[in-house]
């Protein structure tokens, strides 16, 4: 499925107010090609879900139980830069 301009603007919208003035607590790579962001807003948690591959996509999901134990090189680096964040 091809992103015009109304979807795009649609997903911004949705996710800003998701996320606006929210902090990244902590990263996970959740499998090759897929991070989980961890979102603390004011008054929920937020988990981010980023795709990319074959079929990318960015969608806010439900709490994952398996996550795993190790992280990638990848992670750490991410988490190194990123966590903490606005």
């Amino acid at each position: 499925m091809n992103l015009d301009g109304l979807t795009m603007s649609v997903l911004a919208r949705e996710l800003n107010e998701s996320l606006q003035s929210g902090q990244i607590q902590k990263l996970y790579q959740v499998d090759k090609h897929s991070l989980l962001f961890k979102v603390r807003n004011a008054n929920q948690d937020v988990n981010l879900m980023i795709t990319v591959g074959a079929n990318p996509a960015i969608y806010i999901c439900k709490p994952i139980q398996d996550l795993p134990k190790e992280p990638s090189s990848l992670c750490m680096f991410l988490r190194k830069h990123i966590e903490g964040s606005r």
